[in-house]
């Protein structure tokens, strides 16, 4: 017995099938999962489509438009079109994809019914199994908070991005997806000392908001400037105290410790968003750990940003104090110094005087007393608010009764030695970053903007990788991930780290497609019937008997074997011919000019090093190494792409210069003729 039924119209001008998605509908949440497929008959007459199911006649009265994309844009579906405005940025805002059901385009449309509309439209859409579903609404911007609202009563709380291009762009998470970005996050605290772990708050997928203006010129935004930025990562980190400090300042919360899963999203994407992370929250995050869950190679890519005051230091040693970059690093390393002393300062100025009452004051009176004590508070950070406006800062750092300083201090009695050190230690690097005079016509936006993308570059080679994840597959040992403690308590020096047993342990939580090794075939360059499995059943295959088979090998196999013919005894050139095929698509890719995807270069020499150094066999490696090039064709072929379609625009750019060089030498010569007749005309002997 079906709950509901959907229509899904193959995409024509004339309607000529129809395919009936029958689903369980258990929850009134999405997504709806498919449970069996019918073909069925149908006519239609106007507006009116009749379908024929058993005894059953539907008559839908009302035909959902689908958009579809065009050629060079991604692929989506939904009622609306974007504006010509917003289309060439569509392949910023949707993720590459097999199904348009998975990506889904709204055009917000104030007081015309829209929520409505928009909740209509996704009770009754249907998407791949196991697959995450993007949403973009242009314009959807103006209407954050009533979209998470609307959303949020769907049942539908993911991450999500807002004020990019005046869009809101949300993703529906795969039970899969949120089941990794959770276990992830709980991986990481758990190695957390206990007497710690009461300072680190979870913050789950809480908003944030960043810096419009550096958000937009990151993004080269051409579509709408104003809009503000709010974002939603998978999951965040952060010293409990400093958001409630943040609170007292009256001041927005930025978490210490982002991160970014990508199922769904491309690479780019996905680094994007921890560029978008770095720039827009003005290097306050500490890190962002950003995870690629990378189906086409069977892999999962860690990338790990890190922006701790350490880390500028370590870049800073590489310029000389006079370089731009030099500058903007000292600038922005006073920056982040001045902003933990003011935290660290007023936890221990509270610790001290945790009998004294800073609440908020309500329905209290004011009193001398009470006014006395927040003038005590704010002469500590006094001079560092000081020295932040003279760098640039727009904040204001000011407590006051009205809003009150309540810090929850029991988790940090007895930790006042660590606070300390970590003052002494940024009050020590303010004098060593201390400007030179240069830096005072350097904006500290800019400043940031540039630290921000020297953090990035360094950090594209990825933090670790775990993969190919084959059958029986197990992490190699020595991998592992380093997770400094202060960007979840704000201080000490302590590292905890993910061992290979918890990296292999989130790998295999992953539905991996496994594609069998007898699928595929290699080039040897000579093969013997020894090194045949089953003589017999290739001889059948190939319409010919053992003997001629076995005469004529070279002519029947043409240097090519199935994989699943293979016996594994004598297999010695097998390593070589891997590693030439290895080394060969490597070179192709490293002739190719892609820009920002040279990256992935860098990924497949890695994970093919892997394949060779830890597989136990030859059989091992094989098989590995296989599914390696059968799931990087994808990457490969996209990459072609991007190299032909960056030569074709070289070349029309090219030829649009020499028509233009052309042009402009034909008018040369044209006011040269013109010239030389008047100069003819005025001295030519005419007896006058």
């Amino acid at each position: 017995m079906f709950k509901s039924l959907t229509l899904s119209l193959l995409r024509s001008s004339h309607v000529t099938a129809c395919r009936i998605l029958i689903f369980e509908t258990s929850t009134p949440h999405l997504p709806c999962v498919v449970s069996s497929q019918l073909i069925l008959s149908f006519s239609v007459d106007s507006s009116v489509l009749t379908i024929n199911y058993h005894c059953l006649t539907l008559k839908m009265i009302e035909l959902t438009h689908h958009s579809t994309s065009q050629d060079g844009l991604p692929k989506y579906t939904g009622p609306h079109r974007p504006s010509k405005k917003l289309e060439p940025y569509l392949e910023y805002l949707f993720p590459v994809v097999d199904d348009a059901q998975s990506n889904i385009f709204f055009c917000y449309r104030e007081g015309r019914g829209f929520l409505s509309e928009l909740e209509k439209y996704l009770r009754g859409h249907v998407h791949p199994r196991n697959s995450d579903v993007t949403i973009v609404i242009e314009n959807g911007a103006n209407a954050t908070k009533s979209l998470d609202k609307k959303f949020q009563s769907l049942g539908i709380d993911s991450k999500r991005t807002s004020g990019v291009y005046n869009c809101y762009q949300l993703i529906m998470e795969s039970n899969e997806h949120a089941s990794f970005a959770a276990d992830l996050s709980e991986s990481i605290k758990s190695p957390v000392p206990l007497h710690l772990r009461g300072i680190a708050k979870n913050r789950g997928s809480a908003s944030c908001q960043l810096d419009a203006q550096i958000v937009h010129q990151l993004t080269n935004n051409q579509v709408s400037r104003n809009a503000t930025i709010d974002k939603k990562p998978d999951f965040s980190f952060m010293p409990r105290y400093r958001g409630q400090i943040s609170a007292a300042f009256g001041q927005k919360v930025v978490p210490t410790f982002i991160g970014e899963v990508a199922k769904s999203q491309t690479a780019d994407s996905l680094l994007m968003a921890a560029k978008s992370w770095l720039c827009g929250s003005m290097l306050l995050v500490e890190s962002v750990l950003a995870v690629n869950l990378w189906r086409e190679t069977l892999s999962i890519v860690f990338y790990q940003f890190d922006c701790r005051v350490e880390n500028l230091l370590r870049l800073l040693g590489q310029f000389h104090e006079s370089q731009w970059e030099a500058q903007c690093l000292r600038l922005v390393i006073r920056y982040k110094c001045l902003r933990w002393l003011i935290y660290l300062q007023l936890l221990m100025f509270l610790i001290e005087h945790r009998d004294q009452d800073f609440g908020r004051l309500g329905n209290r009176e004011l009193t001398a007393q009470i006014e006395e004590r927040f003038r005590d508070a704010n002469r500590v950070i006094a001079n560092y608010n000081y020295l932040l406006q003279g760098l640039g800062d727009t904040h204001t750092y000011t407590l006051d009764p009205e809003r009150g300083l309540q810090v929850s201090l029991n988790p940090l009695i007895g930790l006042q030695v660590d606070i300390r050190n970590d003052i002494r230690y940024y009050e020590n690097v303010l004098r060593i970053s201390s400007h030179t005079g240069d830096e005072e016509e350097i904006d500290l936006a800019q400043a940031v903007i540039t630290v921000s993308d020297m953090v990035f570059q360094q950090s594209l080679f990825p933090a670790a990788v775990l993969g190919p994840v084959t059958f029986n597959w197990a992490g190699p040992e020595r991998i592992q991930l380093q997770i400094p403690v202060s960007m979840m308590v704000g201080f000490t020096r302590q590292v905890v780290q993910l061992t290979a047993n918890d990296l292999t342990i989130l790998a295999q939580g992953v539905s991996w497609d496994i594609v069998e090794l007898h699928d595929f075939s290699i080039q040897l360059p000579r093969i013997e019937l020894g090194w045949i499995e089953n003589p017999g059943s290739l001889a059948r295959r190939k319409n010919t008997t053992l003997d001629e088979l076995e005469q004529n090998l070279a002519h029947y196999l043409r240097g090519r074997i199935d994989l699943g013919d293979l016996t594994w005894d004598i297999l010695g050139d097998t390593h070589n011919t891997l590693r030439e095929i290895n080394d060969r698509i490597a070179g192709q890719l490293e002739t190719m000019n892609i820009g920002t995807k040279r990256y992935q270069l860098r990924i497949y020499r890695y994970l093919t090093g892997e394949i060779f150094r830890d597989a136990p066999d030859t059989r091992d490696a094989l098989e590995w190494t296989v599914r390696l090039q059968y799931y990087f064709r994808i990457v490969f072929q996209r990459l072609q792409r991007a190299a032909e379609e960056e030569q074709r625009a070289e070349n029309e750019r090219a030829g649009s210069a020499e028509r233009a060089e052309r042009a402009a030498t034909e008018r040369r010569a044209r006011y040269e003729r013109r010239v030389a007749r008047r100069e003819g005309t005025h001295t030519r002997p005419n007896g006058n």
